[in-house]
């Protein structure tokens, strides 16, 4: 079977090493259970909790990873592109991890609203939903926030993708 993580609101993650049937606790090195979200990558996994700590684990420990992040950032969503970590945050923007370096770095050159409700990677780029001014998109290169098409839904709670459509 394949493994399979479940995040809950009060009682941390747990893991499942065939597909399922049965379930473990995934929690050591946590300080807070009440997870916000959870994603793999292909080296790590990934987690926020409602507190604003953030974490990455190989499989077996949890460690935080708020080095570069503000004191009481607010985490509202998480993706992943080219061995580089995404957090949107409400206040304080974009921030980006690469796995190798390290440490978050705020990524906000162009965005106008801090308040980032969700964020999204898709083949070069990278998608920032607003609480208030819609959504924006930059190049993963070189990150330079531009306003989308003008929506006449300008609070994005979550986006996600299919296929080419946002």
């Amino acid at each position: 079977g394949s493994k399979v993580l479940a995040a809950t609101k009060n009682a941390g993650v747990f893991i499942s090493a065939d597909s399922g049937s049965n379930w473990s606790p995934f929690n050591s090195g946590l300080t807070a259970v009440n997870i916000r979200k959870v994603i793999v990558t292909p080296n790590y996994i990934y987690l926020f909790t409602e507190t604003g700590d953030v974490y990455q684990s190989q499989g077996s420990n949890w460690a935080a990873i708020q080095l570069g992040l503000p004191v009481g950032v607010k985490p509202t969503s998480l993706t992943f592109f080219n061995h580089k970590l995404v957090l949107g945050t409400m206040g304080s923007g974009v921030y980006i991890r690469d796995e190798v370096v390290g440490q978050w770095q705020a990524f906000n050159q162009g965005l106008s609203n801090l308040n980032v409700t969700s964020v999204v990677a898709q083949r070069s780029k990278l998608f920032a939903g607003t609480e208030g001014d819609g959504v924006f998109v930059t190049d993963t290169a070189a990150i330079d926030w531009k306003t989308t098409a003008p929506t006449t839904i300008p609070h994005t709670v979550l986006m996600g993708l299919n296929g080419k459509n946002i």
